[in-house]
């Protein structure tokens, strides 16, 4: 969403009397807002409006609250933030929002997708073909629904040009219906996946929906602040080739939208790309308690399972000593002592050995040992004070990003069951810390981890 709007005209609460007039709709690069005057309800929210703005479509605004008074020169008003609109109907209610269909289109696989449709030149030097839009792959998933990846060209022409241009979007279908609400859960993941794949901006252009299945029917567009995220901050991005990646693309998607717990895992891996203020030791301290939780949920998935089988034992036998020389701590000692059974932070680590080995000690020196030692002291210092300096600000960086490209890589093996040699992809990573420790002038011989 790029442009100024400023329309004049009304508002209505469904179902009850309410309205205005002579309301100001105001559209800019990150909010929508509705300029209402002489407000005088007590009410500070509204699930849904109606609104009819001159130069506009009908439109219904979801989920607004009401700003402050404010003083301008036609008097008092207040202002009402929506959280988004649907434009080109007017809904009565939550319930009404139910959709059979959304397309939803990401600029940023454009280029990213290898294979997809491309014009065709013809003998004719003047003449071009312009192909038809291409299903690149068509997936279910969850309750009976669909999605498919389409690559096609919109045209759009004046009398001094024609304009092609490229487009590339997910559709997705379900004869049941979506809730308003699990659209926005499904965007939301489709803008984390494109990120994963592309490391580009992944803001969707364009968002619409649909009540029917029926072929021809206009699609109702949404209106919604996406924050955008400047990728030229991004720090050597590990790019994910398509068409290394493609035939597994299917599988991978699926993967993406039904297994819910791996929304952690990239939640941490994407945090400081969508809050790109985020410090890098912020970064890294999320990163290090996310590394635990991949291991524990998914370590015997990916052969990382370290083996607890003494420890449960000895575990065993203790609490059946406590159990019948101290019966008064038995209780006590299961609700606080079952972490003895499991393995310690270090273990949880070293099984991912290669990846420090291949990305990050070459470039940093020092040994394994040391280093792993280091992050679990940076991870329980920062969590006790919110500080820690076990690491100078250059190897914060380096060791924040090989756990960033440890995550993304174990991730990718999760979604495609395994099909990529890990060590490519770790000595790939290991030129991204190279790189990352050129720019910053870390020398290894004169610090050492």
């Amino acid at each position: 969403m790029t442009q100024n709007n400023n329309n004049l005209g009304s508002i209505k609460v469904p179902n009850k009397s309410t309205s205005y007039k002579s309301c100001w709709y105001r559209q800019d690069n990150n909010t929508l807002r509705v300029d209402i005057p002489n407000f005088e309800s007590g009410e500070q929210s509204f699930p849904i409006v109606q609104g009819s703005f001159n130069g506009m479509d009908k439109i219904t605004f979801l989920n607004s609250y009401i700003g402050e008074l404010n003083f301008g020169a036609g008097g008092t008003y207040r202002s009402m933030f929506p959280t988004y609109g649907i434009e080109g109907k007017h809904f009565d209610s939550i319930s009404e929002l139910i959709f059979k269909k959304f397309v939803v289109t990401f600029p940023a696989l454009n280029n990213w997708i290898t294979d997809g449709v491309e014009i065709v030149r013809d003998s004719d030097v003047t003449a071009l073909t312009i192909p038809k839009p291409k299903v690149l792959l068509e997936i279910e998933f969850g309750d009976l629904s669909k999605l498919k990846l389409v690559q096609g060209f919109n045209r759009d022409s004046n009398r001094k040009r024609i304009t092609i241009e490229k487009t590339s979007f997910f559709e997705i279908t379900s004869a049941e219906g979506i809730d308003i609400d699990v659209v926005w859960s499904i965007v939301t993941s489709l803008r984390r996946l494109v990120l994963f794949l592309t490391h580009k901006d992944p803001s969707y252009s364009k968002l619409l929906l649909f009540k029917t299945l029926a072929e021809g029917e206009s699609g109702l567009k949404v209106k919604r602040f996406v924050q955008s995220v400047n990728e030229n901050n991004f720090s050597m991005r590990f790019d994910i080739d398509h068409n290394g990646i493609k035939e597994h693309l299917p599988k991978l998607i699926k993967e993406w939208l039904e297994n819910e717990k791996l929304e952690t895992i990239y939640g941490a891996i994407q945090e400081k790309y969508f809050n790109q203020d985020m410090s890098f030791k912020n970064y890294l301290f999320g990163l290090s308690i996310a590394i635990e939780t991949f291991h524990e949920q998914f370590g015997k998935i990916t052969g990382k399972e370290v083996d607890v089988i003494n420890k449960k034992k000895d575990h065993k036998k203790i609490k059946d000593l406590v159990k019948k020389e101290f019966p008064d701590l038995s209780k006590w000692f299961l609700s606080n002592t079952g972490n003895l059974s499991k393995p310690t932070y270090i273990e949880r680590l070293s099984t991912y050995h290669l990846y420090f080995e291949l990305m990050l000690l070459p470039h940093i020196g020092g040994e394994l040992k040391s280093l792993l030692t280091k992050v679990k002291q940076y991870r329980n210092e920062f969590a006790h004070t919110g500080e820690s300096s076990r690491f100078d600000s250059v190897e914060v960086i380096l060791v924040s990003k090989s756990l960033e490209y440890l995550l993304l890589i174990e991730t990718m093996m999760i979604l495609t069951g395994g099909a990529f040699e890990k060590e490519f992809f770790c000595v790939k990573g290991g030129r991204y810390i190279s790189g990352l420790a050129s720019m910053n002038n870390y020398n290894k011989k004169h610090k050492r981890i």
